[in-house]
């Protein structure tokens, strides 16, 4: 395995954990404020 690859692999490993922490984040916002909204 080359280092570019294994970089390339933990730049991926982290935008999906920021995409997952993202989407939990917003599901959290989404509960709050839609019974608000509605």
């Amino acid at each position: 395995m080359k280092q570019r690859d294994a970089k390339q692999i933990a730049t991926e490993l982290l935008v999906l954990q920021v995409q997952s922490a993202d989407r939990k984040a917003f599901e959290q916002l989404y509960r709050q404020w839609t019974p608000i909204l509605l």
